[in-house]
């Protein structure tokens, strides 16, 4: 069954979606970065929430790349071309702040020797 997507009727449009869209995806981010940088101090992730954790961060990070591509099509004329730079700008932070700052944490907890 096919589902039809809707087509945003201007570029003014087309970029607004993006921008929810990114701060839905700070939101999740924000969660992921909590639970790794304030819950896990508390009590060390087993196996499975690293897995999970690894899994949702990479979803994150693959919905941001799509953000980008989707931005990159936007024809943004000079009024919408700052909104655009700081869409694009907010997207680059968020990978290289938050993401990274998750498969980090979960890269150093899986070194950590069994207790």
């Amino acid at each position: 069954k096919s589902v039809a997507k809707p087509v945003a009727k201007s570029p003014e449009e087309a970029l607004q979606w993006q921008e929810i869209e990114v701060e839905r995806l700070k939101v999740l981010l924000d969660g992921l970065v909590a639970t790794v940088t304030e819950e896990w101090k508390e009590k060390a992730p087993t196996e499975e929430e690293l897995g999970k954790m690894e899994w949702d961060s990479k979803g994150v990070d693959e919905l941001l790349t799509q953000v980008l591509l989707k931005l990159d099509n936007i024809e943004a004329g000079a009024d919408l071309r700052e909104r655009r730079r700081a869409c694009l700008r907010k997207v680059e932070g968020l990978q290289e702040g938050g993401v990274v700052c998750v498969r980090e944490v979960i890269k150093i907890e899986r070194a950590k020797p069994a207790s």
